[in-house]
């Protein structure tokens, strides 16, 4: 499985301006959110985030919680 920093490899929108949602390719390991395309604004409104798995027998896209989850100050733990 190739790593790479999700780039090109994610699909992220915002919905609801609360909720990011993740869906990625089931070959790549992501090790950074894919976050750099949104304002600070809409990083501080997201407080929820989903990651769609590729299929059921994939586990992944991430296999740690990624460092840059900082850009979200406001995520809440369920």
């Amino acid at each position: 499985m190739k790593a790479c920093s999700a780039q090109n490899t994610c699909t992220s929108p915002i919905i609801n301006v609360i909720e990011i949602i993740f869906t990625c390719l089931s070959n790549i390991k992501i090790t950074e959110l894919p976050l750099y395309d949104y304002t600070t604004d809409e990083l501080e409104s997201i407080t929820s985030i989903k990651v769609n798995e590729p299929d059921e027998n994939t586990r992944g896209p991430f296999t740690s919680i990624p460092p840059n989850i900082c850009f979200l100050p406001n995520l809440q733990v369920c």
